[in-house]
């Protein structure tokens, strides 16, 4: 047995990876579009009047990032 098909088994688990699934593909979303873009990590914290470690915070997945954040991101 894998280690995912025991966390499977946990009264969260299947939960819990589909939400890291989602974490991941939007994660990688986000760096699709600042490739496409050729925009630097520095840039996107400058049109977006943030900091360039709260961006950086937001592409490697650490905490809890809204939706509107998300799209805010995108949109730049």
């Amino acid at each position: 047995m894998t280690l995912r098909e025991e966390f499977e088994k946990l009264p969260e688990g299947k939960r819990l990876l589909a939400s890291a699934r989602l974490r991941r593909g939007l994660i990688k979303a986000l760096h699709e579009a600042l490739l496409t873009s050729k925009m630097s990590q520095s840039d996107l914290a400058r049109v977006l009047k943030k900091s360039r470690s709260a961006v950086g915070q937001v592409l490697n997945g650490d905490g809890n990032v809204e939706v509107e954040t998300i799209s805010d991101y995108l949109f730049a």
